[in-house]
């Protein structure tokens, strides 16, 4: 293989391993040791790198979206009863499950200082 054909499937392999990782230019660059204008000179120049298979693109489909015309929050059922808290005075606190003990406490605390 003569240089020319091997500087090409470097530079090849340099941009596909470019477009699948993620870095900047010149991270990129930096990481693999090459000037960054040779580097963008390959990447936008004029002269394009053919692929070394040829493959021809793949369609893009879309596929359809539907959305409901009213936005609501969605009603779990729930197979546990909630704790009811009953105070002195008669008021009730239920607590479902998943509640947040620190809210609770809190709600708490306000309600025994009310006056």
């Amino acid at each position: 293989m003569d240089s020319l054909a091997s500087t090409d499937l470097r530079w090849r392999a340099l941009l596909a391993d470019f477009r699948r990782g993620g870095f900047t230019h010149a991270a990129f660059c930096r990481q693999r040791g090459i000037s960054i204008h040779s580097f963008r000179k390959r990447l936008y120049g004029q002269k394009p790198i053919a692929p070394a298979a040829a493959t021809p693109p793949r369609p893009i489909r879309f596929l359809p979206v539907h959305l409901p015309t009213t936005l609501q929050a969605p009603v779990i059922p729930s197979a546990v009863e909630p704790l009811a808290l009953v105070l002195p005075d008669g008021l009730r606190v239920l607590v479902g499950s998943g509640f947040d003990p620190d809210t609770l406490r809190r709600l708490l605390d306000a309600l025994e200082t009310r006056p």
